[in-house]
């Protein structure tokens, strides 16, 4: 996934260079560190135009952002993704795998979404009326103060980026599996995929 230059320049613009949202702008200059942690990596990879810089700024980008999540995606997952994306393209006309997109995708899709947070009015009220509302009745907190509640959505936004596309490679091999010549011999690596992903997912120790 490419974005057009002008679409790079906004955002980079509007988050790094000379940020001012019309509204919580006190409060994004406060956290903009947490969102960003080490953010010239952020501005390098919004001007790099080699994909495989590109790539490879993507990479230090999610183990960056994965680093400072108090609930990280499994490690073992994480770079399970990260490999697979650095595997080239198959040569297969048929086949349903577009390699090197999702780890560049999810640096794109973390970015949009702090724009579009900060830069839409319509979004950023109802998104921060509902985070009060989870604090409000799940914690009893009726006082939240904006910066907390904005944290808490950035935080929320982080984790779902992050894991939403860990099963990605197990799906492609599962799917793969199911198309085998060997029908029993694929049924039976399926399971076996699918136990290996559901012992990833409850196995605490490779959240360590």
């Amino acid at each position: 996934m490419r974005l057009k230059r002008n679409i790079r320049e906004t955002l980079k613009r509007n988050l790094f260079i000379a940020p001012n949202p019309p509204q919580n702008k006190s409060e994004y200059m406060a956290l903009r560190d947490e969102i960003f942690p080490d953010k010239n990596l952020f501005v390098e990879f919004l001007d790099e135009e080699n994909y495989e810089k590109q790539l490879y700024l993507a990479n230090e980008i999610l183990l960056r952002l994965n680093y400072d999540m108090c609930f990280a995606p499994p490690t073992r997952l994480l770079f399970n993704l990260l490999n697979m994306e650095m595997q080239p393209s198959s040569s297969n006309k048929n086949s349903t795998y577009f390699g090197r997109d999702h780890v560049i995708h999810q640096v794109h899709l973390y970015i949009f979404g702090i724009y579009v947070f900060f830069y839409h009015e319509v979004f950023e009220i109802n998104i921060i009326s509902a985070f009060r509302n989870l604090r409000r009745n799940n914690w009893k907190s009726c006082n939240a103060k904006t910066n907390t509640v904005i944290k808490d959505f950035i935080i929320a936004w982080r984790t779902f980026v992050l894991f939403h596309d860990l099963g990605y490679p197990m799906e492609m091999y599962a799917t793969n599996c199911c198309t085998s010549k060997d029908e029993e011999e694929g049924q039976e690596r399926k399971k076996t995929v699918t136990g290996l992903f559901e012992r990833l997912s409850t196995n605490t120790e490779i959240y360590r």
